[in-house]
């Protein structure tokens, strides 16, 4: 008998170095860090652990952007992310949803509040009164802290549209200044022209940590910090102060006496109102893969993290030295490492709910989508070849995958003067034209030029050159009658 049970320890033992391991990309050195010590102590408990996965993998990007090319390139398999990052994730790098977070109450939500110092805000009666002031955000992709409260205040008509496809612009006009973490990256800095507004009231001076998913201000907690260092206003979990003074009462020591809620009808309510005084709920974070997966490496990943939850998710006073999964306090200032410290239970999510749109339940979609909203419903492109026609097709397309606003319509003009007049009659909006059909639009149809062609020099203009054969040497540009010429 003792010789079966060493066979089979063994056993278990070679199955788990054989088994290729479970990567979870994190995005923080403090999370890396957490994420090591998860793997170490997976290493000591192999014995208790399933043969789905027995070992882990941290590997580090700089943001969750990063880390869903890396699932979509099948480099990572799981990473906990945001709602409205798993509607990034799933629109444009096929990821999909597989566990959810659930919290205290058996609560698979939160609710979106809006913290202000008690005083401070007694001339703020309404949305509008926002403007100006200085706003503290977790990040630029958060749901709760970014999406839902700008959404609000651009279909009250609070916050105006400045940009269709860059609704950071627009935040940035209506705030003064404050922090929203991660508005200078590629993503949500396609073109590299926002400005630094919402980075003035950031925490960190050090670059590659100054507005990024590094700064001291990132997160909700680094939100609420915010607050209470530099803003007037800052949008977090309801939950967020509570969790805050509970890891690191050093930092937040009367901040309970010191703060309030701002309802969206402008009047003011305690803290302890938060199912009264709240911008909306939104659906907890959840644990993303790759759709490529196949529903039994789903499965798997699944078994593993109740697993993980089940040996490591209890917050036992009894043994301080244990790993525990739903803390981060003990890694500095961080919090809400690898997933969400109010954390209580991860739930499996069935296959027909694993995807974007079923899991962003409720407004959540329609806010999403207000953030992109545009004053200009469609932009009329009008064309004057079948092949210039059909390229425009193939441009409304890609737009349109995109999420780039406005949409885009293609008409076909018979000539340029066609298409000038299409314009002038309000059946077209645009067209690209040559330098001297825009002297005939604006002499003829009244048009204006609007946008330029720029190529490769540094002012938005192009030589006209003659060119001849090399092996003509009796071509000259004085005497050129009799001789036979091509025009583009």
């Amino acid at each position: 008998m003792e010789k079966f049970l060493i066979f089979t320890i063994l056993w278990q033992l070679s199955s788990s170095l054989t088994m290729s391991p479970l990567r979870w990309c994190t995005i923080s050195p403090a999370e890396l860090q957490k994420c090591n010590n998860l793997a170490r102590a997976m290493e000591q408990d192999a014995i208790l652990l399933s043969n789905t996965y027995t070992r882990l993998e941290c590997i580090q990007r700089s943001n969750h952007e990063e880390c869903m090319v890396l699932l979509y390139q099948e480099d990572a398999d799981i990473v906990q992310l945001d709602p409205h990052e798993i509607f990034i994730a799933g629109r444009y790098h096929s990821l999909i949803p597989i566990m959810k977070e659930v919290y205290d109450k058996s609560r698979q939500y939160y609710y979106s509040v809006a913290l202000i110092k008690k005083g401070n805000m007694s001339d703020v009666s309404s949305l509008e009164d926002l403007e100006g002031k200085v706003g503290c955000f977790p990040s630029v992709a958060s749901m709760g802290g970014w999406i839902l409260p700008i959404a609000k205040l651009i279909k009250t008509g609070a916050m105006k549209i400045v940009d269709c496809n860059n609704h950071i612009k627009s935040a940035s006009e209506f705030f003064s200044g404050g922090c929203a973490v991660n508005i200078l990256s590629d993503k949500y800095n396609p073109l590299g022209d926002n400005n630094q507004v919402l980075c003035s009231a950031c925490g960190s001076d050090l670059p590659g940590q100054h507005c990024t998913s590094q700064d001291i201000y990132a997160g909700y907690q680094g939100a609420l910090k915010c607050l209470l260092d530099k803003g007037d206003i800052a949008f977090v979990k309801h939950s967020t102060l509570d969790r805050a003074v509970a890891a690191h009462p050093e930092d937040f020591k009367g901040a309970v006496e010191e703060l309030e809620l701002l309802c969206e009808d402008g009047t003011h309510r305690p803290l302890t109102e938060y199912e009264q005084c709240n911008w909306g709920s939104i659906p907890s974070n959840a644990i993303v893969t790759t759709s490529a997966k196949s529903l039994e490496q789903r499965r798997n990943i699944q078994d593993f993290l109740k697993e993980l939850v089940n040996m490591y998710g209890k917050k036992a006073e009894d043994n301080p030295g244990a790993f525990k999964l739903f803390e981060s306090s003990m890694y500095g200032k961080s919090h809400d490492l690898l997933l969400s410290d109010d954390t209580e239970a991860l739930v499996d999510l069935a296959v027909s709910q694993q995807n974007f749109q079923r899991y962003l339940v409720g407004n959540i979609m329609n806010h999403i989508q207000t953030v992109r909203s545009c004053p200009v419903p469609q932009m009329r492109l009008c064309v004057t070849s079948f092949a210039e026609f059909s390229k425009c097709l193939k441009m409304r397309t890609a737009l349109h995958a995109q999420l780039l606003k406005p949409e885009m319509e293609c008409i076909k003009g018979e000539s340029n003067f066609d298409c000038m007049s299409s314009i002038q009659k309000r059946e077209a909006d645009v067209a690209v034209f040559e330098a001297g059909d825009i002297y005939s639009a604006g002499l003829m149809h009244e048009l204006v030029p609007i946008m330029a062609e720029q190529y490769n020099l540094e002012t938005l203009e192009y030589y006209v050159v003659a060119v001849s054969k090399e092996d003509d040497p009796d071509t000259d540009v004085l005497y050129l009658k009799g001789k036979i010429s091509f025009e583009e």
